[in-house]
């Protein structure tokens, strides 16, 4: 698929951020996003069915404990909320990836869904993604936040 679905990412991530977190999202050029949280956690699922590819998304660390504890109607300081961030950034994702998947191929392909898994990356490779014209730069109550798919059929 040749079509460029920057756009798409960032309203389904910014849709998912605010109905699943209560977070609100605004697309920001990538020339403008911050540097590389020095905390953060990277989160990466692949797909494959008529289209196949990869969706990463990256995330400040200290986004997790908000993002969990606002899916689970806990405190931040709460330990289900301190333990779970992880847990629930893969699920943030992996949400973003499924509705992404509707939007871009429809609602009757099936799809094969990697569990994400959570890595971290260097300035370089942040740079990097910025740099690609398939990454949506967001902020995120005001904190960088990364998305990216890529798409082949």
């Amino acid at each position: 698929m040749g079509k460029s679905h920057r756009e798409t990412l960032a309203a389904v991530t910014a849709a998912v951020l605010e109905n699943q977190a209560f977070m609100f999202a605004d697309l920001v050029d990538n020339d403008a996003a911050p540097r590389l949280p020095e905390d953060h956690y990277v989160v990466r699922m692949t797909f494959a069915g008529p289209v196949q590819g990869r969706l990463t998304m990256v995330f400040p660390a200290g986004m997790c404990a908000e993002v969990a504890a606002n899916m689970l109607g806990l405190d931040e300081e709460d330990e289900l909320a301190i333990a779970g961030g992880q847990d629930a950034l893969k699920e943030l994702v992996n949400v973003v990836c499924g509705r992404l998947l509707t939007e871009i191929a429809g609602e009757e392909p099936v799809f094969d869904l990697s569990v994400p898994e959570i890595s971290s990356m260097d300035q370089a490779a942040w740079e990097g993604m910025l740099g690609d014209p398939e990454t949506a730069a967001l902020l995120v109550d005001e904190e960088p936040v990364l998305a990216h798919v890529s798409c082949e059929a």
